[in-house]
């Protein structure tokens, strides 16, 4: 669905390091905000939204931010399966790869939730 509603195939590599981040975005907005789904169901919707996610979801950045380094660590534990000499930027550009980057994505997000969690927690008891 999140490359669906971007008008981009799962049989073709990503075009570019924005679709790819695009890609992630949109998985993690409605992940994240599941009434997105229904409320944003364009690319130009998602696009325009995209910018102020953190307003409906403000642990939006920091998650950016994690997402990123899970790609990271990804890259690192899969260093061995891939060409050494491949372009690093393009990893993710495959449907399969995206697909298990998005895998351990799922596998991570708990423990990312809970510590967003208790931070929310320790907030509201300071109130």
């Amino acid at each position: 669905q999140d490359y669906e509603i971007h008008g981009l195939s799962v049989d073709q590599p990503l075009a570019s390091q924005d679709e790819e981040d695009l890609v992630l975005q949109t998985f993690m907005l409605y992940f994240l905000l599941p009434l997105t789904q229904t409320a944003l169901n364009t690319s130009q919707d998602i696009r325009r939204y995209l910018p102020q996610a953190h307003v409906g979801y403000p642990g939006w950045n920091h998650t950016m931010v994690w997402l990123k380094d899970v790609k990271e660590g990804v890259k690192y534990q899969d260093r061995a399966q891939h060409n050494p000499f491949a372009n690093n930027k393009e990893y993710f550009r495959e449907f399969a790869s995206m697909t298990h980057l998005v895998e351990k994505v799922m596998d991570a997000i708990g423990l990312y939730q809970d510590i967003e969690c208790k931070e929310l927690k320790s907030m509201l008891m300071e109130l």
